[in-house]
């Protein structure tokens, strides 16, 4: 979807871009993963890098009503919630960048770590980019980063000020279970919430962040 960027929006000048996580995974700009190899694209095409989190941003926003069978549970989630990650951004069979979430093993708007290393993503690579697109993926990300944390919240079941995790494989590690606090997911929790700090100063607002971070540091 192209036709309702905005005239400084930097995809106008570098394109989309996607690559397939792996030929039995054939899922475009799978997110979990793309966490470990975003650093070799910011470092040496940081065009196709900040389109490839502007599309991901997108995506955050927009809702799949369609049923999709969960393989693991056999629960049948939307194919993709409201306010919540992605996996990937399609299949090369169906219509990438506007269908996505192709991966049906887990109902991955519950896993721990997807909105979490969005987060930590676009705060590193706000600092990394050059100012203008820099700036642009500030505006356009703090609004959607807030509303993922807001979910991520929810994932605090005793108020502790870290998130848990379910009991059932919820996190990019998908056939290993997690129970309650993890070092993996609550390190990525801490992390988010240091970087919605940052970047809420970066624009001058109030905030909640570094109380909130103090917290789930002393837990």
């Amino acid at each position: 979807p192209g036709e309702n960027l905005s005239t400084d929006d930097p995809r106008l000048e570098y394109g989309r871009w996607g690559y397939l996580e792996s030929h039995e995974y054939r899922m475009y700009n799978t997110y979990d993963v793309h966490f470990y190899a975003s650093w070799a694209l910011l470092d040496l095409y940081p065009g196709l890098e900040v389109s490839l989190q502007l599309d991901f941003l997108d995506s955050v926003e927009r809702e799949d009503k369609q049923s999709w069978p969960e393989l693991y549970a056999g629960n049948t989630p939307y194919r993709k919630k409201k306010y919540s990650v992605p996996h990937d951004l399609g299949d090369p069979e169906e219509e990438p960048f506007l269908k996505v979430n192709s991966y049906n093993i887990h109902d991955v708007s519950e896993w721990r770590d997807l909105n979490l290393k969005l987060v930590i993503q676009v705060w590193r690579d706000i600092k990394h980019l050059n100012n203008k697109d820099g700036e642009f993926l500030l505006q356009r990300g703090i609004p959607i980063c807030r509303k993922l944390m807001e979910v991520a919240a929810t994932w605090d079941k005793d108020g502790d000020g870290l998130i848990e995790n379910s009991g059932w494989p919820d996190q990019t590690f998908d056939s290993w279970v997690m129970s309650g606090t993890s070092a993996y997911c609550g390190g990525l929790y801490l992390a988010a919430m240091a970087g919605m700090a940052e970047m809420e100063d970066m624009q001058g607002n109030e905030h909640q962040w570094v109380d909130e971070l103090e917290k789930g540091k002393a837990s």
